[in-house]
C-alpha cells in the first residue's frame, strides 16, 4: 500500500479528469491514463508510479496528439488501455477532429515504457466514416499485435466490431471489421 492517496494529475489550470484507466508492467509499475478537459482543448494523459508511489516520469504525457479531439467526456468505455510484453501501454480512446460531435471514431496510440509516443500519429482505429463508433475495450498478444473491439452505429444499431494493430501501430492488421 502507498503511504498516502496519490493525486495523478498535475495541471494547476482549472480542468476536469476523468475515466481513469490503470495497468502495471512486468516491474509492478502503475501505468495511470485518464481523460482531461481543459477549455477548449481535450486530451488523453497518462502518469507513471513506482510500487512505493514515486512518480517515475516528471510531467504528465499527452497521450493524443495536437490538435486536441473532442472526446465522449466521462463516460464508460470512452478510454481503454493494455499493457503489451515490452512494458509499453496501448491506449484507445473515442473522439473526432470536428467540434460536432456527430460522429466519433476510435483512435489508438502506443506509449514507451520512458513515457513517449511511439506512433508518429494517432491511429484512426475503425474504417467508417460517418457513424459513431464508441465503448471501447483493448487487448494486446504475446507478439505486440493489439485487438480492439468498440459498438458501432453503422448499421442503424448497435453491433461490435474489432480490429487488429500491427505493433508499429499505423497499419491495420486486415480489412477493418465486417465491412
Amino acid at each position: 500500500m502507498w503511504p498516502h492517496d496519490l493525486r495523478v494529475n498535475l495541471g494547476e489550470a482549472p480542468a476536469y479528469q476523468s475515466t481513469p484507466q490503470i495497468a502495471t508492467d512486468s516491474q509492478g509499475n502503475a501505468i495511470v491514463v485518464w481523460a482531461e478537459h481543459t477549455n477548449p482543448y481535450f486530451g488523453v494523459h497518462a502518469q507513471k508510479f513506482s510500487p512505493t508511489g514515486a512518480r517515475l516520469w516528471a510531467n504528465e504525457v499527452r497521450v493524443n496528439g495536437e490538435p486536441a479531439y473532442r472526446m465522449d467526456w466521462g463516460h464508460e468505455g470512452s478510454l481503454a488501455i493494455a499493457m503489451d510484453g515490452q512494458d509499453n501501454v496501448i491506449v484507445v480512446w473515442e473522439g473526432e477532429w470536428q467540434y460536432t460531435w456527430t460522429d466519433p471514431d476510435v483512435y489508438a496510440q502506443k506509449v514507451g515504457r520512458d513515457g513517449q509516443r511511439l506512433w508518429a500519429t494517432d491511429v484512426k482505429v475503425n474504417s467508417d466514416n460517418i457513424h459513431r463508433q464508441r465503448i471501447m475495450a483493448v487487448d494486446v498478444d504475446a507478439s505486440g499485435v493489439s485487438v480492439v473491439a468498440w459498438v458501432d452505429e453503422r448499421n442503424a444499431g448497435e453491433d461490435i466490431y474489432a480490429q487488429r494493430l500491427d505493433a508499429t501501430g499505423p497499419t491495420p492488421v486486415g480489412a477493418g471489421g465486417q465491412g
